[in-house]
């Protein structure tokens, strides 16, 4: 045991909270379960080494915070916090499956109407990070995870190492500028984010788009796209994406007729603008009410 040791062991101890096993491990840290030594209470705790200048967790840190002081209701509690020599670690809300993990127990094969729930509880969750000032800049399943117990039918928002303040000091939108490096992941992000630009929040609209995409046919056009080099691979990418964009009849073939609704509001955005959350979840619901096929979901039964 030890709370200042270079690597984080089963049954570590850091400041009462006792690692019980790894649960994954993400861009900039690892999460394990956690139980705190004297209440029992089971919960989620991401650790940061003590690596970069820059904590990417602490900023994770204050993104939830702010959330949770606007009354999010779809996003992991921040429970407790600190730091020591070699780690820092946040304590908070132990969550269920991911998307990904939901679609992988469902062989990667969703009903529509299955899809269409995910595409509505995660653009609920955007919607709230976005209502206090942030971008995700990396929307995509395994970002996405159902709560446990009385939760567990709600889609929650986690991992906040990517994200950005959209707003300047004034509360006015951040300008464009076009020399910041690329955010996200090359098979969910926008295509104008792949011209390393200014992110806005119709890019983590774009970026839900084609995760709903995925969730309902199962894949995306451009997924085996690989070049000779990275950045040849973003470039392939963004000009399958460009492609696919112009062509909303060969890109949705297999997507219900409300997805042509949805891309046409997505489309009309621009970089200042609010997106019409109301107005997708609106084409969302009037095709969820017209399903005629079974209403349930398989990872709840």
């Amino acid at each position: 045991m030890s709370s200042d040791s270079s690597d984080c062991e089963i049954d570590d101890v850091l400041d009462g909270w006792i690692v019980e096993k790894f649960l994954g491990r993400g861009a900039f840290g690892c999460v394990y379960q956690v139980v705190h030594e004297k209440t029992k209470q089971k919960e989620a705790m991401k650790i940061e080494k003590r690596l970069f200048g820059y904590d990417k967790l602490f900023f994770e840190i204050e993104v939830m915070k702010k959330l949770e002081t606007f009354g999010a209701k779809r996003c992991c509690k921040c429970i407790a916090y600190g730091e020591n020599r070699h780690f820092r670690y946040v304590v908070m809300t132990l969550m269920g499956m991911s998307v990904s993990e939901v679609l992988k127990s469902c062989e990667n094969s969703l009903s529509i109407y299955e899809a269409m729930y995910i595409g509505m509880e995660s653009l609920h969750a955007i919607e709230e990070l976005h209502n206090v000032g942030f971008l995700h800049q990396d929307i995509k399943p395994q970002n996405f995870v159902f709560g446990l117990h009385s939760n567990s039918h709600i889609l929650h928002i986690i991992d906040f190492g990517s994200a950005a303040s959209f707003l300047l000091e004034d509360g006015s939108h951040r300008p464009k500028d076009d020399k910041k490096g690329f955010t996200g992941s090359y098979l969910y992000a926008s295509a104008y984010a792949m011209s390393h630009s200014t992110l806005s929040r119709n890019d983590d609209i774009w970026s839900w788009f084609f995760m709903l995409i995925k969730l309902t046919v199962g894949k995306l056009p451009w997924t085996k796209l690989r070049g000779n080099s990275y950045a040849h691979t973003l470039l392939l990418n963004q000009q399958s994406k460009y492609h696919y964009m112009a062509n909303p009849v060969e890109f949705l073939t297999d997507c219900p007729i409300c997805y042509f609704k949805i891309m046409e509001t997505v489309e009309e955005e621009n970089f200042f603008a609010v997106p019409e959350y109301n107005a997708i979840q609106s084409i969302l619901k009037e095709a969820m009410n017209a399903w005629t096929g079974k209403k349930s979901l398989r990872w709840l039964a």
